[in-house]
C-alpha cells in the first residue's frame, strides 16, 4: 500500500473517499490497478467541457469543427450555454486553471473550469453535466484558491452551471472557511489512520468495478 501522503488528493479523490473509504483505498493506494472506462456521461461532459475551453477568439474556427463532430446532445448543451450568456465574458479570465497548494504535508489540488477574475471578487466556475448532488469541489475549491493566491474569503464566489437546471451559486465567507477547513481536516486524519472501511449503502457496490474484492460471488 502506497503511502496516502504521497497522493496529490483532489475534489474526485476526495469525493470517491466520501462514497467509499474502501474504494478509495482501492483507487488511490494498492499497487493493483483497475483501468476503467470512461462512461457515456462522462465522454458527452468530457465534449462540452472542451467546448468551453475552445472559447477564445483565436479558436473559434477550431471551435466550430469540434461543434461539428460533437453528440447531437452536448449540441443543445452548448446552444443553452450560449443562451445563458456564458459564452460571453467581460473580465480577465482563465480556462482550466490549475493549483496545487500544500496543507500539513498534504497535496492538494483543484482544476478551475473558468476563473473570472472582478475588480471586488474572483468567481469559481464549473460546468455540470450530471445531475446535482454535493461534492467536495463546493469545500475544496474555494478553500483552495483562498489558501493558494491568499484571497480574502468573502471575495469568492462559487458558480455551478448545470445543463439540466442551469446555475447555482454562493458567496464564500470567512465562517464557511473555517467549517470547510474542519471537514477538510477530519477526511485528511482519517485517511492518515489508513481506515478504509466498507460503505453500509450497499447500493454503491451494484456498479462497483471492486464488488468481487469486497463480495466476491455473494454480492447484495
Amino acid at each position: 500500500m502506497k503511502d496516502p501522503r504521497s497522493l496529490c488528493l483532489s475534489a474526485t479523490s476526495l469525493n470517491i473517499f466520501t462514497k467509499c473509504p474502501r474504494l478509495f483505498c482501492y483507487r488511490y493506494l494498492d499497487e493493483e490497478k483497475l483501468y476503467l472506462p470512461l462512461r457515456d456521461n462522462g465522454r458527452l461532459g468530457s465534449q462540452f467541457h472542451t467546448l468551453v475551453q475552445l472559447l477564445t477568439p483565436l479558436a473559434e474556427a477550431q471551435r466550430q469543427l469540434w461543434l461539428d463532430r460533437v453528440d447531437p446532445k452536448v449540441k443543445q448543451w452548448w446552444q443553452d450555454f450560449c443562451r445563458s450568456g456564458l459564452d460571453q465574458v467581460h473580465y480577465p479570465f482563465y480556462s482550466e486553471f490549475p493549483l496545487l497548494v500544500e496543507y500539513q504535508g498534504w497535496q492538494l489540488q483543484a482544476r478551475y473550469d473558468r476563473l473570472v477574475v472582478k475588480p471586488d471578487q474572483y468567481q469559481i466556475w464549473d460546468w455540470k453535466t450530471g445531475k446535482q448532488q454535493e461534492t467536495w469541489q463546493t469545500v475544496l475549491y474555494p478553500l483552495l484558491l483562498h489558501w493558494g493566491l491568499k484571497i480574502a474569503p468573502q471575495m469568492i464566489s462559487v458558480h455551478f452551471w448545470y445543463v439540466s437546471q442551469g446555475e447555482t451559486s454562493f458567496t464564500y465567507s470567512r465562517e464557511q472557511q473555517q467549517n470547510d477547513r474542519e471537514q477538510l481536516d477530519q477526511a485528511l486524519e482519517q485517511i492518515d489512520r489508513l481506515d478504509f472501511p466498507q460503505t453500509t449503502n450497499t447500493k454503491t457496490c451494484q456498479d462497483c468495478f471492486f464488488r468481487y474484492h469486497c463480495w466476491g460471488e455473494s454480492l447484495p
